[in-house]
């Protein structure tokens, strides 16, 4: 489903397209437990999903409204307007995956990597947390694009290290 059709679906569903992150796909598999590549191959797929995810968000006023209009979607549909780097479920699933991949990074001595993958999963606590549903659409789509920038550093970081160690 085309992000335009989601809002032509009702005035008050709002969609902005991710920002175009430049980075290799080919992630370096080779400072990972190679035992799991799965779920190294896995947590990858889940990053790079969210650096591509639109911004969907709606404007209704309330609750009751927005159950009215996603109880009517279909199920294809509702998981277009569900799959944005708004939701905090996409959020979670980003930091079980960077659980996941530091659990299974061989180097253990490298505290800048550590660093980031912490600096990444204590934003989004903070920035996603208890208050996240009282806040406007624009300010959850700045948390939002500041997860992604923290998260593209890592993905750059991994680059280079790629790049001069190989």
């Amino acid at each position: 489903m085309s992000l335009e059709t989601l809002t032509r679906l009702h005035p008050d569903v709002k969609v902005r397209p991710s920002e175009e992150f430049s980075f290799s796909r080919d992630f370096p598999a080779g400072f990972f437990d190679l035992n799991k590549l799965d779920s190294v191959r896995y947590g990858f797929s889940e990053i790079y999903a969210y650096l591509g995810l639109p911004y969907v968000f709606d404007l209704f006023p309330n609750h009751a409204e927005r159950r009215v209009f996603r109880d009517g979607l279909e199920p294809h549909i509702l998981e277009a307007y569900e799959n944005n780097a708004l939701r905090r479920g996409r959020v979670n699933t980003l930091d079980l995956s960077l659980q996941v991949l530091s659990r299974l990074y061989i180097d253990k001595e490298d505290s800048d990597f550590f660093a980031k993958v912490s600096e990444i999963r204590n934003y989004a606590k903070t920035k996603f947390g208890t208050d996240y549903d009282t806040l406007t659409p624009d300010v959850k789509i700045d948390r939002a694009f500041g997860l992604k920038e923290k998260v593209a550093s890592l993905l750059y970081y991994l680059e280079v290290k790629k790049d001069t160690s190989g």
